[in-house]
């Protein structure tokens, strides 16, 4: 472990941050503190603030010797009360600053496979914008690594989530976009690595074993809960997501249109000289949905 003993973890207390959290609660002399903007209740270690508020991240920096940013939007649909330009672009921003005033040594920033400036999809491209504010802060003394992921799943995954619930329509959208879904836990184990400083690269690319497309991964889903998944053609979809567009509900925009082609894959295989990833098969043969 490196010398920082007190990790500041944005986001901390989120699908993925719950689970870096629970992980390294497991080093001794070592505290966690989580941040998001909602209040702790009785845990003394979490401080609720915004990534938006310089001033917030100041305060909850003080006195850490280490931060991962782990705070995101979805892409799933457009967001309520912010925008992925404010998360994504300024709260980075305001990470940033806040780290060169507190004189932060270590940073690890969570983006996304796809993250890319030049993106048509906002979220894409506001999160490329994110990672480029990480690894060109100017900053000597701070240490930095990103991670970019493909679609990082549970049972408390959104796409998991929504299968399951679905599943006994016993149909889906054909949806061809291409991902390699990554463990939860194998995300904890790679941050885990990362703090210890046995990760050196500044920037990894994690894509699960099994390359797959989306209504691959949820058939797989419906099929664990004993209904069979008919494809339903994007030909039939499109037209109601456009009309959702129109009526503004549900979040959509044409943004989950261009999505529904997006492949989400990599070529990388760094991750695998740390750990062994999981197959997607072999987890959900391991848990009760």
């Amino acid at each position: 472990m490196e010398h920082e003993k007190r990790i500041l973890v944005l986001g901390g207390r989120g699908f993925v941050g719950s689970a870096i959290c629970s992980k390294l609660k497991a080093y001794p002399k070592t505290s966690i503190f989580t941040f998001d903007r909602h209040p702790g209740g009785k845990d003394k270690n979490h401080l609720q603030g915004d990534i938006t508020s310089l001033s917030d991240l100041k305060r909850a920096m003080t006195g850490m010797g280490l931060v991962v940013n782990l705070v995101g939007l979805t892409p799933l649909r457009k967001p309520h009360n912010t925008t992925y330009e404010e998360v994504h672009i300024h709260g980075v921003k305001n990470v940033i600053s806040a780290c060169k005033a507190l004189k932060v040594k270590r940073l690890i920033h969570m983006s996304i496979l796809g993250a890319d400036k030049k993106s048509s999809i906002e979220f894409f491209r506001t999160r490329g914008i994110g990672e480029e504010i990480v690894l060109r802060s100017g900053i000597k003394s701070l240490k930095t690594t990103v991670f970019r992921p493909s679609v990082i799943y549970d049972k408390e995954n959104e796409l998991v989530r929504m299968a399951r619930k679905m599943a006994f329509t016993g149909i889906f959208p054909d949806i061809p976009s291409k991902i390699q879904p990554v463990y939860r836990g194998d995300i904890a184990k790679l941050y885990t690595l990362s703090i210890q400083g046995i990760i050196k690269e500044k920037r990894i690319e994690v894509g699960g074993p099994d390359i797959m497309t989306i209504f691959q991964m949820v058939r797989k889903i419906y099929h664990k809960k004993g209904y069979s998944c008919t494809p339903l053609s994007l030909s039939l979809v499109k037209p109601a997501m456009k009309l959702f567009i129109w009526l503004s509900l549900f979040g959509v925009t044409n943004d989950q249109i261009k999505g529904l082609y997006m492949n989400n894959t990599t070529n990388s295989k760094v991750a695998e000289k740390y750990i062994q990833l999981t197959k997607f098969d072999k987890w959900l043969g391991s848990v009760s949905l």
